[in-house]
């Protein structure tokens, strides 16, 4: 692997390494970071009141799983494009490489204090894996 394609490398493997960590977290840690997301909006003058609390935190519990797997789909083709170039088989091997990452973070959550691996989330993060994947489909695919 050359230097340059190392560049393009490392930020896939970062980012595998942070969805494990976060996900290695006991229930009482993740739900902070819920927490923090919704003292945010408060601060941007987006009340919340109790009824919709609930509804804002899964809102931002899935949109966060949705963003995290468009960021790794983006960072694993950009290294399939700069390493070999991004054909069409190659993109779908890009996505399935994702979507079994997704798949592989769910039964490791099961090993976890208080979470629990769910089909569910793989859907969720398999609508960002999709985005992304269409995005470099449609644009991505030229260097």
């Amino acid at each position: 692997m050359s230097k340059k394609t190392l560049g393009y490398f490392l930020p896939v493997l970062c980012w595998c390494l942070l969805i494990f960590v976060l996900s290695h977290q006991p229930k009482e840690e993740s739900e902070q970071y819920s927490a923090l997301a919704i003292w945010i909006l408060k601060l941007l003058g987006i009340d919340l009141n109790e009824w919709t609390m609930g509804n804002a935190t899964l809102v931002i519990r899935k949109g966060a799983h949705i963003t995290e797997y468009f960021i790794l789909t983006v960072l694993t083709l950009r290294w399939i494009r700069a390493e070999w170039g991004l054909t069409q088989k190659r993109l779908l091997l890009g996505v399935l490489f994702c979507v079994l990452y997704a798949a592989s973070d769910e039964f490791h959550q099961t090993f976890i204090s208080g979470r629990v691996g769910c089909t569910e989330d793989v859907l969720i993060d398999s609508i960002g894996i999709a985005l992304a994947g269409g995005l470099f489909s449609l644009f991505g695919q030229k260097k």
